[in-house]
């Protein structure tokens, strides 16, 4: 569900990429739990999501999340943890340009 999502996205179909990223992520979550790899890669993916709507605010929230998730969960040391903060330290730079 993920992948189509983004292959909507890649339409320009923003709006229905968004709703089918928040449905992929709240199945995650419920099926997986809030913990699992599937669903912090989801919640990612949601947030830039809602960033490329311009919705900055939201997304940095859900960002927010996701990175301290991932580091609790797989640490400071993981791939995908590190670059979860380096995408979310940008959006942050960006914002105060």
């Amino acid at each position: 569900m993920g992948e189509l999502a983004m292959a909507l996205k890649a339409l320009g179909r923003e709006k229905e990429a968004k709703a089918m990223l928040a449905d992929c992520f709240e199945a995650q979550q419920r099926v997986l739990g809030p913990d699992h790899a599937h669903s912090l890669i989801s919640m990612a993916n949601l947030a830039g999501m809602l960033r490329d709507l311009g919705q900055d605010e939201e997304c940095l929230e859900i960002m927010e999340e996701c990175a301290a998730a991932m580091e609790r969960v797989s640490g400071l040391d993981d791939p995908r943890t590190c670059n979860v903060w380096a995408v979310l330290k940008q959006w942050r730079i960006d914002d105060k340009k």
